[in-house]
């Protein structure tokens, strides 16, 4: 199975003991962009039977649902540890999630506030533009009304009755 969408890896490192790299303290690690739809839609075209447990490894980590994640770690004990450990990890029945779940509230409460903001900056934008539209409908009326304009036609043109004109 491919799951690189690229031919060459984001990032390609090795950990060392010291500066000048002469004893190295873990192989070349490469970090790779997997294509979790395709994989997933091998899952249910390939069957996860013709997987190998590596596939089915990134594959676990990628699932979003309980049922799939079920399915693919029933090969083996160490498939079914890192099942449990990913529903460890999941905060919705039924959906897994492969985030640590302190980290998604604190994303989430973030995200909220940001949307409180912003609908307390539209609410009160709204709010001002009406009591603007308000006063200067208010002040037209008024200086129609001290031009000697009839009543019906300053209610036809600022929307205002008869009895709101009168008190100006």
């Amino acid at each position: 199975m491919n799951f690189l969408l690229y031919k060459k890896p984001y990032a390609s490192f090795s950990l060392n003991d010291n500066e000048d790299s002469t004893f190295k303290l873990t192989d070349q690690v490469e970090i790779i962009n997997i294509n979790v739809s395709h994989y997933l839609e091998l899952c249910y075209t390939k069957g996860v039977s013709e997987l190998s447990d590596f596939e089915i490894a990134v594959g676990i980590i990628g699932v979003y649902q309980e049922k799939l994640l079920d399915r693919l770690s029933k090969r083996n004990k160490i498939l079914e540890e890192i099942g449990d450990i990913v529903k460890k990890y999941s905060w919705v029945d039924n959906v897994i999630v492969a985030y640590d779940r302190e980290e998604y509230l604190k994303e989430a409460y973030e995200a909220n506030i940001e949307y409180a903001v912003a609908d307390a900056v539209e609410a009160t934008t709204k709010k001002v533009t009406e009591e603007v539209t308000e006063k200067n409908t208010l002040e037209m009326a008024k200086k129609m009304k001290n031009e000697k304009a009839d009543i019906n036609f300053i209610s036809k043109v600022t929307g205002l009755n008869k009895e709101q004109i009168e008190k100006l």
